[in-house]
């Protein structure tokens, strides 16, 4: 899958439109890691360049193209406010 193919299924270039700090949020874990410092600490491949990301303040999208510009690794990953206590609470609920 070429970027282009990408960018027309996320709708548009990679972009952080999150709001303010993110954590991790998968229900029933018990430890919350830290969005920024995923987004910080992706791995690094020395074929490839570095990882295009879509971050809103539900998801994180890490992309990894080939010297060719195709797929050559992603990751999605859900997150929410690290400063949401309504969300913090839903979560611990399970609702």
């Amino acid at each position: 899958m070429s970027l282009a193919n990408v960018e027309s299924i996320l709708g548009g270039p990679a972009r952080d439109e999150s709001t303010g700090p993110l954590v991790e949020s998968h229900p029933g874990m018990e430890a919350v890691h830290e969005m920024n410092r995923l987004k910080q600490s992706i791995l690094t491949m020395p074929f490839v360049a570095e990882p295009t990301c879509w971050v809103s303040d539900e998801l994180l999208v890490v992309i990894y193209f080939d010297t060719e510009g195709r797929v050559f690794w992603c990751r999605s990953v859900p997150c929410m406010r690290a400063d949401d206590p309504f969300r913090t609470l839903r979560r611990w609920l399970g609702l």
